[in-house]
């Protein structure tokens, strides 16, 4: 997998992370659930994508085990 097929498939996790919370009713439960999804699932790509791109060879071994 190259960096832009892995960077396009972060922006789709994200995008149906939030489309998932946008489907939640409106109570304040589902609003503070909301929030604990959108957060971890939004911010893989600055988590992810810089240490992928400093050692390649590191991320995919990784990702196989």
């Amino acid at each position: 997998m190259n960096e832009q097929t892995f960077k396009n498939r972060i922006k789709k996790l994200a995008l149906a992370i939030i489309n998932l919370a946008e489907t939640l009713p409106e109570t304040r439960a589902a609003d503070f659930i909301a929030r604990q999804i959108i957060r971890p699932g939004t911010s893989s790509a600055p988590t992810i994508a810089p240490p992928a791109r400093r050692n390649p060879h590191l991320f995919k071994e990784a990702r196989l085990s």
